[in-house]
């Protein structure tokens, strides 16, 4: 997906719940590991961060793109879209 602001392409990745909020990561580091990074290393090869306020829920096929120049966030939920009439 594209940046809506910079035109830049974004990163796709996952967002986690545990005890420390919501993390995210990149789908490619999630695609080669069962668990969340935990080591300096892990994270910083996932480019993982921390998000702490609000709540979501969402399923384990939601992406969500990020750009880290711009600080977007952009998913598509489908399971939150309003039916058509």
């Amino acid at each position: 997906m594209i940046c809506p602001e910079c035109g830049e392409q974004m990163t796709d990745g996952v967002l986690m719940g545990g005890r420390d909020g919501l993390c995210w990561f990149s789908m490619e580091y999630r695609k080669k590991h069962a668990m969340a990074p935990m080591s300096k290393k892990a994270v910083k090869e996932s480019g993982m961060f921390k998000l702490r306020s609000g709540t979501l829920t969402t399923a384990n096929a939601d992406v969500f793109h990020v750009c880290k120049r711009c600080g977007i966030m952009l998913a598509k939920l489908p399971q939150i879209k309003e039916e058509q009439s």
